[in-house]
């Protein structure tokens, strides 16, 4: 039985217009017509009686009426369930990661897993590493790509995928660029470019500079790499950043040269070990491929 002739008949005999049914239903009133005529056959009944200028419900219809009626509701609560029960079903993953991920290996572990995966509705957030730990807690459905050091959350678990170090930035012709290792006690006098205040570089490069105690003269604070390597190559500034993050946007006038003493970072996938779903699940056993 089409569902369809059912909805036809349930709003005709409300309307007892087949005008304005078709227009409620967004259909013409032939099709109405043909419905109708169609259910009646199908039922073996007369559903109207169509002796007067204005149709009215049979005695047929009128008792076919109400169980229609039920078939509807029925079937709109069947619609509901299966649309509830798919929602449970999806597999839905949110991604995490910080503003330089791009120029890591690992990020292209998530493009290749969004190719191989089209069944899971993935969705990707820049944000700070010192955010990831808040929005990890708070949703079962995500993992982090992220900066990692020496301490790591108890209540995280880490999959490293590669290093980095920081390194400095100085313009071409500066004094310094001629050296193989630059010690950080050499910058104090400079005028520093780093990345922004609120992100774990800047955090682990006061760090190294209260351990050779000094502080430095930051006289830029940003959130792109491209912009403050563009600033050095200007000679507005130093810069100190992490080797891979900008080794692939240096131009010609700018020199990189290692740092002493250094820290190194370990770009990682970080996920809670309290809130997993199996879409997580999935991301991390196609890590371990």
């Amino acid at each position: 039985m089409d569902i369809r002739k059912i909805e036809l008949f349930v709003d005709l005999a409300k309307t007892l217009d087949y005008t304005e049914t078709a227009d409620r239903l967004y259909t013409t009133q032939g099709n109405v017509s043909k419905a109708i005529m169609s259910l009646e056959k199908e039922l073996d009944v007369q559903l109207f009686d169509r002796s007067h200028r204005k149709i009215e419900l049979s005695k047929e219809g009128n008792l076919a009426l109400d169980y229609a009626k039920k078939v509807l509701k029925n079937y709109q609560e069947l619609q509901n369930a299966l649309k509830i029960f798919k929602m449970q079903q999806k597999l839905h993953l949110t991604i995490f990661f910080i503003p330089t991920a791009p120029d890591y290996q690992g990020f292209s572990k998530i493009s290749d897993f969004i190719k191989a995966h089209p069944e899971i509705d993935v969705e990707l957030k820049e944000t700070e590493a010192k955010d990831i730990s808040y929005f990890l807690e708070k949703t079962d459905d995500s993992i982090a790509f992220a900066r990692t050091w020496e301490s790591t959350q108890k209540k995280e678990r880490i999959f490293e995928t590669e290093e980095d170090d920081f390194v400095a930035l100085v313009p071409r012709n500066h004094p310094l660029a001629s050296r193989k290792i630059i010690e950080l006690s050499q910058l104090k006098n400079e005028r520093l470019l780093l990345q922004s205040e609120n992100s774990m570089i800047y955090q682990k490069i006061m760090e190294l500079a209260r351990q050779e105690n000094f502080i430095p003269q930051v006289i830029y604070k940003g959130v792109r790499v491209a912009i403050l390597a563009s600033m050095v190559a200007k000679e507005m500034g130093v810069s100190i950043m992490m080797r891979k993050s900008i080794r692939d946007q240096l131009s010609s006038n700018v020199v990189l040269i290692p740092l002493s003493p250094n820290k190194t970072s370990h770009l990682s996938f970080i996920t809670s070990k309290s809130r997993t779903s199996k879409a997580v699940n999935m991301f991390l056993d196609y890590l371990g491929k």
